[in-house]
C-alpha cells in the first residue's frame, strides 16, 4: 500500500514531529454518488446514515491510526447540525477509530461561510487546529480538487494534500 507505507516512512523520520491527518467524508469513507449532492443540499433526514462505507479507504485510515505521531481528523462539510450529528454517527457505525474530539465538520448555518468562500474554510479550519494544537506538519486527503489546492496554497510547506485517487492502489 503505497500511501500508507509514504506516511508511515515519513512520520517514522520525523519521529520528533507531529502529524496531524485530515480525512474528509463524502467521496472519502463514504460513497458519494451521482445525485447526492442534491440531496445533501436539500438537508434529506437521515441521508448520511444511509451511505455505503468504503471499506478500502476506511482500512487505510484504520493501519494509519496506530502511526504513534500522526493524530487522525475527521474534516467534513455539512449544510446543518442535524447533517454533523448523522455523520457522526455514521463514523460511530463504520469508523469508530476516529476519536470523537478529532471529528470537525464545516458547518454552513453554523460558520456562516459565503458560497465564494466555499472552497477555502476547510483550509482554514487545518491552519487553525494546527496551530491551536501545535501540529508541526499536516496531511488533507478529500475529493475536491479546488478545496485541496486551496488548502495548499494557504499552507505552502506545512502541508501535503492528496486527491481521493492518490490513496488509491
Amino acid at each position: 500500500m503505497h500511501f500508507v507505507d509514504l506516511i508511515k516512512e515519513e512520520c517514522s523520520k520525523n519521529s520528533i514531529k507531529r502529524f496531524a491527518m485530515f480525512v474528509d467524508m463524502d467521496g472519502v469513507l463514504a460513497d458519494l454518488k451521482v445525485g447526492d449532492g442534491r440531496a445533501i443540499r436539500n438537508k434529506i433526514k437521515g441521508m448520511f446514515l444511509a451511505q455505503r462505507p468504503v471499506m478500502y479507504t476506511i482500512n487505510i485510515f484504520k493501519e494509519l491510526k496506530n502511526v504513534p505521531n500522526l493524530d487522525l481528523f475527521i474534516l467534513s462539510a455539512c449544510y446543518d447540525i442535524e447533517q454533523s450529528k448523522n455523520k457522526s454517527r455514521w463514523l460511530d457505525q463504520h469508523a469508530p477509530f476516529f476519536d470523537h474530539n478529532k471529528r470537525y465538520f464545516v458547518i454552513r448555518e453554523v460558520d456562516n461561510y459565503p458560497e465564494e468562500d466555499k472552497m477555502d474554510v476547510k483550509g482554514k479550519y487545518i491552519k487553525r487546529i494546527i496551530e491551536e494544537q501545535n501540529y508541526d506538519f499536516a496531511y488533507f486527503i478529500d475529493d475536491t480538487y479546488q478545496m485541496l489546492q486551496s488548502a495548499q496554497d494557504l499552507l505552502q510547506d506545512k502541508i501535503k494534500c492528496f486527491y481521493i485517487s492518490s490513496i488509491i492502489d
